[in-house]
């Protein structure tokens, strides 16, 4: 039932003859994304959200769940704040969890935020920005200098934690 909502408002003879749909108003989002380049694993990316007008807010139904988003990100934090001249801001705070062998173009997720009041709808589209690895697997081209390597496992981790403590 994407934009649409039932009405919980009605006189029950209309409920009785069906329930009756609105359509929501769906309007573009007015938001301050992130720069769109260099970023790589643990780095934070933050968009700021324009809700509404000073004065006349737009409200939140909820504010976006925190957790993983995807493979790459973590959703950190989403508060909604007041700046100085009364603006209300929504600010969504993003963590790279994950990093890519090269230089990757990702998006920040497009998201749908409902009024609280459920007749309009914020749409924010899809942020582009690009993300590189700590380092490429093969450093240099230098044989001297080892190619990276998948992680070790926990066990053959722990195993050589206890040799070191037990001598």
């Amino acid at each position: 039932m994407s934009g649409l909502l039932a009405l919980s408002a009605l006189p029950s003879p209309a409920l009785a003859a069906g329930t009756a749909v609105v359509r929501q108003q769906t309007l573009p989002a007015s938001v301050e994304q992130p720069r769109a380049f260099g970023y790589t694993v643990g780095d934070l990316l933050t968009q700021r959200i324009l809700l509404g007008q000073p004065g006349a807010p737009f409200v939140l139904a909820e504010l976006p769940r925190i957790g993983r988003v995807g493979s790459s990100l973590w959703r950190r934090r989403s508060e909604e704040r007041v700046d100085a001249g009364g603006q209300h801001v929504l600010h969504i705070e993003y963590q790279l969890i994950n990093t890519p062998q090269a230089l990757t173009l990702w998006y920040l997720p497009r998201l749908r935020l409902a009024a609280r009041d459920g007749a309009s709808a914020l749409l924010v589209p899809p942020a582009p920005f690009t993300v590189s690895p700590f380092t490429p697997p093969q450093p240099y081209d230098n044989p001297s200098l080892p190619a990276m390597q998948p992680d070790q496992s926990a066990a053959a981790f722990l195993r050589s934690i206890r040799v070191w403590f037990t001598g």
